[in-house]
């Protein structure tokens, strides 16, 4: 093991330029061997490696320690060690963020800032073949195209590598025997309570035993395979994207007819190549948001728009313009609602209203709800939301911010400016398709009811 290790760091780099090496180390089997490996590299090339070790106060006495192994360990062989204890959760709570993710941004933190003290070059990080393996599984299940399918890297631009990622766990496990290393044992990771122990614990067991017995190697080196496809195509789609955008002062745009003729694959690569340039990163963008995007070029219907993630698709006329768009920039639409029908274009959307007798028993649904005519405060009228709107939700007794509505109840950032709001003169009766006001309700003493329904198609037909 420690040849290959030794062949593959040379494949990496010249190995002087592994000295300083800042190694992330949790004190399980993984990160044992790795830093085990490290040492035995370091004594034959005289190189110093740097310990990084966390204390995630997640579970409890078990991560102090974990902690604690790790800094004995590295004591007793005279190693540089960096212990932190940041609360994870904690933090977070307040970022309203994942555990995982949260997690991974403290290590990262605390990883880059011991490199910059001591001037070196990369940082290492234990993940192996059967941790690439599960990421290619999770994300296959979950939805991925080719690029997904390339799985995690050996070696990162940023300087992040992965040295022990072509060792299986059973033999990092038994290299941790033969040298007595007694690593620390996550027990979270005997439960099949997340994904990716569901798949080391279930999945991959159930295909070795009546598949493929070596489903870990052939995933594996296909995912170099994929790699190289994705490398190629992303490559190529970086100099269509070179020839057909056009960088503007406030952002870019393309032709429609240079962008249509392209293949459907170079499309997505290109149109996640504007979300990188536009908006720095591709973070939350989905599938969905990138063929939305893609029927928009291809209807081209001029003045038509999609916001996502405040990057804003505009078609104008043979031209697609992208800016980073907000709320403020976004056209806004107004009807009357004085006929018993109106067809909203921008929502797709007929809204039907009419009137009930007081004694018909009622059924609110999503798309329908019923008010107490005589409490209205205006004609009616729809339209798109407004800064500063707020109404009192059914149910709730309290004004509440339209805006933060959106937000608790998950509604998708670019559908929030197209949602149909039916108003009463300046007061808001319904959210259409959401909650209605709570002031226009039906009541005991309501002598006059109305009803709104909500019909949402592709067409006015």
């Amino acid at each position: 093991m420690y040849n290959r290790f030794f062949k593959g760091l040379n494949k990496i780099d010249d190995i002087k330029k592994f000295d300083n090496i800042v190694l992330g180390i949790s004190g399980g089997y993984d990160s044992m061997c790795m830093l085990h490996l490290f040492e035995r590299l370091g004594e034959k090339h005289g190189l110093t490696i740097h310990v990084v070790t966390l204390n995630h106060m997640i579970r409890g006495d078990s991560s102090t320690e974990d902690m604690n192994y790790v800094i004995n360990y590295c004591k007793g062989r005279g190693i540089s060690c960096h212990p932190y204890q940041v609360d994870i959760a904690l933090y977070c709570k307040k970022r309203n963020i994942s555990v995982e993710e949260g997690g991974r941004q403290v290590r990262y933190k605390l990883f880059e800032k011991i490199r910059d003290k001591y001037g070196g070059k990369y940082i290492a990080i234990a993940q192996n073949m059967n941790d690439q393996v599960e990421t290619l599984l999770m994300r296959f299940l979950r939805g991925t195209g080719i690029d997904g399918l390339a799985g995690i890297s050996k070696v990162r631009k940023d300087g992040v590598i992965r040295p022990i990622l072509e060792f299986n766990r059973d033999e990092i496990e038994k290299y941790c025997k033969d040298y007595n290393l007694n690593p620390r044992l996550d027990e979270s990771n005997l439960k099949t309570l997340y994904t990716r122990n569901k798949v080391r614990l279930d999945m991959l067991p159930y295909i070795m035993e009546n598949l493929n017995p070596n489903v870990i190697s052939t995933i594996y080196n296909n995912s170099f395979i994929y790699r190289d496809d994705s490398e190629f195509l992303n490559d190529y789609s970086q100099s269509v994207f070179a020839k057909i955008i056009r960088k503007k002062e406030k952002g870019m745009e393309i032709l429609l007819s240079d962008f249509n003729n392209l293949h459907i694959s170079i499309k997505r690569r290109v149109i996640r190549q504007i979300f990188k340039e536009i908006k720095g990163n591709l973070k939350e963008i989905s599938s969905k948001n990138i063929e939305d995007i893609i029927k928009l070029c291809f209807r081209g219907s001029n003045g038509k728009f999609i916001i996502l993630y405040d990057v804003k698709f505009h078609i104008k006329y043979d031209k697609l313009t992208i800016n980073m768009g907000s709320i403020e920039d976004t056209d806004s639409y107004f009807y009357e609602f004085e006929k018993d029908e109106v067809f909203v274009e921008e929502a797709k959307c007929k809204l039907l209203k009419g009137t009930i007798s007081n004694d018909k028993e009622i059924n609110y649904t999503k798309d329908t709800i019923y008010f107490d005519i005589d409490k209205l405060s205006g004609e009616l009228s729809i339209r798109n939301r407004r800064d500063g709107d707020r109404f009192m939700p059914l149910g709730m007794g309290r004004m509440k911010k339209i805006k933060d509505f959106f937000i608790d109840n998950k509604v998708p950032r670019e559908e929030r400016n197209i949602v149909p709001i039916i108003c009463t003169g300046e007061d808001i009766l319904w959210i259409s398709g959401h909650r209605m006001d709570d002031r226009f309700k039906v009541d005991k003493d309501s002598l006059r009811i109305g009803y709104i329904k909500i019909i949402c198609s592709n067409s006015k037909k």
